[in-house]
Protein backbone atom coordinates (compact mmCIF):
# COMPACT_ATOMS: atom_id res chain seq x y z
CA UNK A 1 0.00 0.00 0.00
CA UNK A 2 1.46 3.74 -0.81
CA UNK A 3 1.60 6.05 1.90
CA UNK A 4 1.52 9.37 -0.17
CA UNK A 5 3.12 12.95 1.80
CA UNK A 6 2.56 16.48 1.10
CA UNK A 7 6.02 17.03 0.69
CA UNK A 8 5.54 14.23 -2.19
CA UNK A 9 2.49 16.76 -4.37
CA UNK A 10 4.15 19.69 -2.59
CA UNK A 11 6.92 21.69 -5.05
CA UNK A 12 6.63 25.20 -3.44
CA UNK A 13 6.12 25.86 0.32
CA UNK A 14 2.49 25.92 0.82
CA UNK A 15 0.66 22.54 2.09
CA UNK A 16 -2.44 23.16 -0.69
CA UNK A 17 -2.78 21.52 -3.93
CA UNK A 18 -5.40 20.43 -6.55
CA UNK A 19 -4.50 16.59 -8.28
CA UNK A 20 -6.84 15.87 -11.35
CA UNK A 21 -7.61 12.48 -11.46
CA UNK A 22 -9.22 10.83 -14.44
CA UNK A 23 -9.77 7.44 -13.56
CA UNK A 24 -10.23 4.41 -15.55
CA UNK A 25 -10.87 1.14 -13.62
CA UNK A 26 -9.00 1.95 -10.40
CA UNK A 27 -7.15 3.75 -7.85
CA UNK A 28 -5.03 1.47 -5.76
CA UNK A 29 -5.54 1.68 -1.89
CA UNK A 30 -2.90 4.07 -0.34
CA UNK A 31 -3.24 6.84 2.39
CA UNK A 32 -1.41 9.82 3.20
CA UNK A 33 -0.33 12.35 5.92
CA UNK A 34 -3.39 15.43 4.72
CA UNK A 35 -6.92 15.99 3.73
CA UNK A 36 -8.19 14.76 0.44
CA UNK A 37 -11.18 17.05 -0.51
CA UNK A 38 -12.41 15.11 -3.27
CA UNK A 39 -15.00 16.84 -5.56
CA UNK A 40 -16.65 14.54 -8.29
CA UNK A 41 -16.68 16.17 -11.59
CA UNK A 42 -17.85 13.46 -13.52
CA UNK A 43 -18.61 9.68 -14.03
CA UNK A 44 -19.06 7.68 -11.34
CA UNK A 45 -17.34 4.91 -9.10
CA UNK A 46 -17.38 2.84 -6.02
CA UNK A 47 -14.90 4.20 -3.26
CA UNK A 48 -13.79 1.96 -0.40
CA UNK A 49 -12.27 3.36 2.71
CA UNK A 50 -10.72 1.57 5.83
CA UNK A 51 -10.54 2.46 9.40
CA UNK A 52 -9.03 -0.19 11.73
CA UNK A 53 -10.73 -3.19 11.07
CA UNK A 54 -13.68 -1.18 9.33
CA UNK A 55 -14.38 -1.10 5.41
CA UNK A 56 -16.98 0.33 3.47
CA UNK A 57 -17.84 0.33 -0.09
CA UNK A 58 -20.82 4.06 -1.52
CA UNK A 59 -21.31 5.10 -5.11
CA UNK A 60 -19.97 7.77 -6.15
CA UNK A 61 -21.16 10.51 -8.66
CA UNK A 62 -21.03 14.01 -10.39
CA UNK A 63 -21.49 16.74 -7.85
CA UNK A 64 -20.22 14.07 -4.62
CA UNK A 65 -17.98 16.56 -2.32
CA UNK A 66 -16.33 13.77 0.83
CA UNK A 67 -12.83 13.99 2.76
CA UNK A 68 -10.12 11.61 3.57
CA UNK A 69 -9.00 12.25 6.71
CA UNK A 70 -5.51 12.03 7.41
CA UNK A 71 -4.07 8.23 7.76
CA UNK A 72 -7.77 6.69 6.34
CA UNK A 73 -6.74 4.28 3.65
CA UNK A 74 -8.38 4.03 1.12
CA UNK A 75 -9.05 3.26 -2.99
CA UNK A 76 -11.61 3.87 -5.90
CA UNK A 77 -13.23 0.96 -8.19
CA UNK A 78 -15.15 0.43 -11.05
CA UNK A 79 -14.99 3.27 -12.57
CA UNK A 80 -17.00 4.79 -15.42
CA UNK A 81 -15.96 7.47 -17.27
CA UNK A 82 -15.01 9.08 -13.53
CA UNK A 83 -13.42 12.58 -13.34
CA UNK A 84 -12.16 14.24 -9.84
CA UNK A 85 -10.54 17.30 -8.10
CA UNK A 86 -8.96 15.95 -5.42
CA UNK A 87 -8.21 19.16 -2.83
CA UNK A 88 -5.12 18.15 -0.89
CA UNK A 89 -3.96 20.48 2.51
CA UNK A 90 -2.56 20.10 5.68
CA UNK A 91 -5.11 20.87 8.98
CA UNK A 92 -3.28 23.30 9.62
CA UNK A 93 -4.22 25.57 6.76
CA UNK A 94 -7.13 26.14 7.97
CA UNK A 95 -6.14 26.50 11.41
CA UNK A 96 -7.23 30.79 11.69
CA UNK A 97 -10.57 29.94 10.34
CA UNK A 98 -11.34 26.28 12.09
CA UNK A 99 -13.39 27.95 14.57
CA UNK A 100 -15.81 29.80 12.00
CA UNK A 101 -15.72 26.42 10.04
CA UNK A 102 -16.88 23.88 12.91
CA UNK A 103 -19.65 26.19 13.79
CA UNK A 104 -20.83 24.19 10.48
CA UNK A 105 -22.76 21.22 10.58
CA UNK A 106 -21.58 19.92 7.67
CA UNK A 107 -17.80 20.55 8.92
CA UNK A 108 -18.79 18.57 11.20
CA UNK A 109 -20.06 15.80 9.38
CA UNK A 110 -16.67 15.94 6.52
CA UNK A 111 -14.44 17.32 8.84
CA UNK A 112 -14.43 16.26 12.25
CA UNK A 113 -14.32 13.69 14.81
CA UNK A 114 -16.55 11.57 13.29
CA UNK A 115 -18.02 7.61 14.07
CA UNK A 116 -16.80 6.03 10.93
CA UNK A 117 -19.91 4.04 10.46
CA UNK A 118 -21.67 7.27 9.72
CA UNK A 119 -19.54 8.81 6.76
CA UNK A 120 -21.50 11.74 4.74
CA UNK A 121 -21.00 13.06 1.61
CA UNK A 122 -22.25 16.11 0.11
CA UNK A 123 -24.30 16.63 -3.25
CA UNK A 124 -23.86 19.50 -4.82
CA UNK A 125 -26.48 20.92 -7.80
CA UNK A 126 -25.51 22.53 -11.30
CA UNK A 127 -25.23 25.68 -10.31
CA UNK A 128 -22.45 25.25 -7.17
CA UNK A 129 -21.10 22.67 -9.10
CA UNK A 130 -20.28 25.39 -11.92
CA UNK A 131 -19.29 27.98 -9.16
CA UNK A 132 -17.03 25.32 -7.46
CA UNK A 133 -15.53 24.41 -11.33
CA UNK A 134 -14.52 28.00 -11.72
CA UNK A 135 -13.13 28.45 -8.09
CA UNK A 136 -10.59 25.74 -8.46
CA UNK A 137 -9.62 26.90 -11.71
CA UNK A 138 -9.01 29.88 -10.15
CA UNK A 139 -7.53 28.21 -6.99
CA UNK A 140 -4.83 26.34 -10.25
CA UNK A 141 -4.03 29.21 -11.53
CA UNK A 142 -2.82 30.94 -8.42
CA UNK A 143 -1.01 27.84 -7.34
CA UNK A 144 0.60 27.16 -11.05
CA UNK A 145 1.19 31.07 -11.34
CA UNK A 146 2.60 31.87 -7.69
CA UNK A 147 2.38 35.74 -8.50
CA UNK A 148 2.75 37.87 -4.97
CA UNK A 149 0.50 37.34 -2.44
CA UNK A 150 -0.70 33.91 -3.91
CA UNK A 151 -0.65 32.28 -0.80
CA UNK A 152 -3.52 34.57 0.65
CA UNK A 153 -5.43 34.50 -2.53
CA UNK A 154 -5.09 30.68 -2.56
CA UNK A 155 -6.19 30.14 0.98
CA UNK A 156 -8.78 32.55 0.35
CA UNK A 157 -10.23 30.31 -2.35
CA UNK A 158 -10.27 27.29 -0.84
CA UNK A 159 -12.18 29.27 1.79
CA UNK A 160 -14.68 29.69 -1.03
CA UNK A 161 -14.78 26.53 -1.86
CA UNK A 162 -15.34 24.96 1.21
CA UNK A 163 -18.36 27.77 2.28
CA UNK A 164 -20.19 26.20 -0.81
CA UNK A 165 -19.77 22.93 0.23
CA UNK A 166 -20.65 23.31 4.02
CA UNK A 167 -23.95 25.36 3.18
CA UNK A 168 -25.46 22.27 1.66
CA UNK A 169 -27.00 19.28 4.15
CA UNK A 170 -24.70 16.97 4.64
CA UNK A 171 -26.40 13.18 3.14
CA UNK A 172 -25.84 9.78 4.75
CA UNK A 173 -23.97 7.48 2.36
CA UNK A 174 -25.69 4.43 1.43
CA UNK A 175 -22.72 1.57 1.81
CA UNK A 176 -21.75 -1.88 2.35
CA UNK A 177 -19.65 -2.96 4.84
CA UNK A 178 -16.71 -6.10 4.40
Amino acid sequence: MRKEKMEDWNKIDFPLRVVITAMGEQVPVHSHDFIELVIFSGGNATHSISHRDKKMHYSVMQGDCFTVLPKEKHSFEDGNQAYYYNIIFTPELMSNELDALKEFETWNALFGTQDFNERLKVRLGLHDRMLVDGYINRLMNELDKRQPGYKICARAILLEILLVILRRSPQKMLFTRT
